[in-house]
């Protein structure tokens, strides 16, 4: 993901029930199975027109999921980060009405902290996360993003120890300080 013809972000997904049906066939017959879908929906938008569509968008996936069977949703906070109070109000109204839809379809969320959402840095999207108290919503830390997530700091040992039980998933990759020139010009 994504994938224009069944979902890209923010975009209502594309997939109709032909080729979802097409798909979890071919997981029956392959016995591949898929681990997991990666949408980014704006369910944090703190306009309400936007939120609600975008939740819309969350409804539809989540459908898609269930039918291939997929037990996991990777995803990002979203938002706007010049509103990050608006955003999270959002937010946690979102996640109102979608939890009983993951708990019906019995899905994992790994919610990941990314650059530019409401919430950017690792402590914060660790206590919204806890905040919502359900074994099965956890966190997935981005190490490529480690040192957005610490304003440069980019101690990954401590934000993985912050993180505890409600870490999930973790993102390895190589990454560059893109703090460490700052105001060295």
């Amino acid at each position: 993901s994504p994938r224009a013809d069944w979902f890209f972000w923010h975009r209502y997904p594309k997939a109709d029930d032909a080729m979802v049906a097409e798909a979890s066939q071919a997981v029956k017959e392959t016995g591949v199975r898929i681990s997991s879908l990666v949408p980014v929906f704006g369910w944090s938008a703190p306009d309400e027109q936007e939120r609600q569509a975008q939740v819309r968008n969350w409804k539809r996936l989540l459908e898609i999921a269930d039918c291939l069977e997929c037990p996991v949703i990777m995803t990002e906070l979203s938002g706007d980060q010049n509103q990050p109070l608006k955003s999270e109000h959002a937010f946690y109204h979102s996640m109102e009405e979608l939890i009983p839809l993951f708990e019906r379809y019995d899905l994992q969320l790994n919610i990941e902290a990314h650059p530019y959402d409401f919430s950017e840095r690792n402590e914060d999207a660790v206590q919204i996360i806890r905040w919502l108290n359900l074994p099965w919503i956890n966190y997935c830390f981005c190490i490529p993003h480690a040192f957005h997530l610490s304003d440069g700091a980019g101690d990954m040992r401590a934000m993985i120890e912050y993180a505890d039980a409600k870490l999930a998933h973790v993102h390895v990759a190589d990454c560059y300080n893109h703090r460490a020139n700052v105001g060295n010009r």
